[in-house]
């Protein structure tokens, strides 16, 4: 694999023994970015995908040690098609103790779904609930519309709230109109 750029990061506790979560050991620090593969050795379809690496060694981590991350999953899944570009990701841990969920990781992208310059590309997110190792499916959060005339909808942010709920703020433009936000919050 090999790093594209539009990275990312967050902190949030570690995965306990037990399947919880605390910052008993120190944070966890995810890497979140866009990633292509060599040729023909792709573990995913498409042109690019979405990958986080971990790493619960931070003084490894900055003195540039690569021992001290784990390999990269891919968030945007091998199910995506083969034209799907994944861009834009931003990635959030649940850091409040009182939430339900927390020490889940939440990342956000758009999924340009086609070469075409006005293809589809709805805003996505993806979770992990066992500190980054595997991940959900997206839930999409947008339509696919088209970004036909300037049009469509990138550039998200994911965050979440003491109380578990997980919020999405993303750019959306419509023909003929400015620029807008659109916030959405998942059930």
């Amino acid at each position: 694999l090999v790093a594209d750029g539009d990275p990312a990061v967050a902190f949030g506790p570690r995965p306990t023994a037990g399947g919880g979560f605390s910052y008993a050991s120190g944070p966890r620090l995810y890497y979140a970015n866009l990633t292509s593969a060599v040729p023909g050795a792709a573990p995913f379809k498409g042109f690019e995908a979405i990958a986080v690496s971990r790493t619960d060694d931070l003084s490894g981590a900055q003195a540039g040690s690569n021992a001290a991350w784990s390999a990269p999953a891919i968030v945007s899944q091998a199910r995506q098609s083969s034209t799907t570009f994944s861009d834009k990701p931003t990635v959030w841990a649940d850091n409040a103790a009182s939430s339900p969920f927390f020490g889940h990781v939440y990342v956000c992208y758009t999924q340009f779904k086609s070469q075409q310059v006005n293809g589809p590309a709805p805003v996505a997110v993806s979770h992990s609930t066992d500190g980054g190792v595997t991940w959900s499916r997206p839930t999409t959060l947008s339509q696919s519309a088209n970004n036909k005339n300037g049009t469509g909808r990138q550039g998200c942010v994911v965050k979440s709230d003491s109380q578990g709920r997980v919020y999405v703020l993303f750019e959306s433009t419509k023909q003929g109109k400015s620029v807008q936000l659109e916030l959405r919050e998942l059930a």
